[in-house]
């Protein structure tokens, strides 16, 4: 079996099969963009989303599958990294979209005060 090793920022050197390198390189960049970068908006997401949602396509009864219907090398750290990926993603949508309710919630607070001033008070 081919095998290719992998270097992760997270500390650790495995080897996984020549098979999953495609999966692995794009879990542990999609790992890394989702822990490092800061997202504003929900739709900023979007993009991981999808790519997150057809590696989880590309898998037969949870597991990914060589050209020969077999296990390949490296299925648990691909699993596991995929997990993890899809942990942050939704943690950082539950963030933003708290953050988007705190924003909505001091903006109609200001929108009352306004209403309620019934005039324009100018301070000088």
């Amino acid at each position: 079996m081919n095998l290719c090793c992998a270097w992760f920022a997270l500390g650790s050197f495995v080897c996984v099969s020549f098979v999953l390198r495609k999966q692995i390189h794009f879990t542990h960049t999609s790992f890394v963009c989702l822990f490092d970068l800061s997202f504003s908006l929900v739709r900023d997401l979007y993009p991981y989303q999808m790519k997150l949602a057809s590696m989880d396509n590309m898998r037969v009864d949870g597991k990914f599958l060589d050209k020969d219907k077999e296990i390949p090398e490296g299925q648990g750290i691909c699993n596991s990294l995929l997990s993890e990926c899809y942990d942050i993603l939704y943690e950082l949508q539950d963030s933003v979209i708290e953050e988007s309710s705190d924003v909505e919630s001091v903006d109609e607070d200001i929108e009352v005060e306004l209403r309620g001033s019934r005039g324009l008070d100018v301070v000088v």
